[in-house]
């Protein structure tokens, strides 16, 4: 399994952070973070290609998503285009890049970024699965740079960023299979007997592949909830020291409602409410919900809501 690759020893110096707009950071991320590069994918309705994050915004995506009769589809940037944003950092005097990228276990993206850099000598470049998507996969960024602006080594960085990453949780329910089936995204295919039961397959990236796999059913919303409480709670019981995000589709009132019912009993846990970007959306659809967590990095960042 790809993990990182190409990390350069122990480089201080200028260090660029590069990822990915399913991060859901934005260009005010940019200003607090000048040494972040967010960069564009793609989703496209029919011959119409958007950028997300810059051409299209989550609440047109998911009116679309919701009337469309195909499955649109999505496309991570080329590895060509990755080069020439790694050019351009070396240009602007960086001396190492740390691209920080979704996971293996849901796209090639980053196995074929792997290869075309092979022989890529303009500027160290280390890349990192992040072994996640969407807001986690944004937080990790984030300490990230921070550490960079702190004058921290590539090794210091990763070694961070493999702290957070090995320590994830994650698990989240969607609406309706039928998205995850077709994009070829969900690997164990006992989920979609549970959509011709009329019961809520509980899926979970956590395993070794870091895959997205159906782990338990229940019968109704409510449970499957109560399902994703239940396992926050252990996580929190067992360290409170950690940082939660919670993620939907198109239902953003919801998520706003689930942290005021959950960050009171956690008193001091920073919750972090997200609506998830078109990329990501395409795959599960509208009025999923998930609940991840992460260690809260002794790297100081701000909470960030987006919505």
């Amino acid at each position: 399994m790809l993990k990182q690759m190409k990390l350069v020893g122990d480089i201080m110096g200028k260090i660029a952070i590069v990822v990915d707009s399913t991060s859901g950071l934005t260009e005010a991320d940019t200003q607090t973070y000048p040494n972040l590069v967010i960069v564009p994918e793609t989703v496209t309705f029919g011959s119409e290609t958007y950028r997300e994050g810059i051409d299209i915004d989550n609440k047109t995506f998911y009116q679309r998503l919701a009337e469309a009769k195909t499955l649109p589809t999505t496309a991570p940037p080329t590895t060509e285009h990755m080069k020439e944003i790694y050019d351009q950092l070396a240009d602007q005097g960086y001396t190492a890049v740390i691209s920080i990228d979704l996971t293996v276990g849901i796209t090639t993206f980053l196995t074929n970024l792997a290869m075309a850099l092979q022989d890529y000598d303009r500027i160290p470049v280390t890349l990192v699965d992040s072994y996640i998507t969407a807001l986690p996969m944004g937080y990790m960024a984030r300490v990230a740079a921070q550490m960079a602006q702190n004058d921290a080594t590539v090794e210091e960085i990763v070694k961070e960023l493999d702290h957070l990453r090995n320590n994830l949780g994650s698990y989240f329910v969607v609406s309706d299979l039928k998205n995850l089936v077709r994009g070829g995204r969900l690997k164990n295919a006992q989920a979609i007997v549970g959509t011709m039961l009329q019961v809520r397959p509980i899926l979970s990236m956590m395993n070794d592949q870091h895959e997205i796999r159906a782990i338990d059913k229940v019968r109704t919303v409510r449970r499957a909830k109560a399902y994703l409480e239940d396992k926050l709670d252990e996580a929190l019981k067992a360290d409170p020291k950690r940082r939660v995000f919670l993620m939907g589709t198109n239902n953003q009132d919801e998520l706003i409602a689930w942290r005021k019912e959950l960050a009171p009993k956690y008193p001091g846990i920073i919750f972090e409410v997200f609506d998830i970007t078109p990329v990501v959306g395409t795959h599960i659809g509208n009025q999923a919900l998930a609940v991840v967590w992460a260690p809260e990095s002794d790297v100081a960042v701000q909470q960030e809501d987006r919505l």
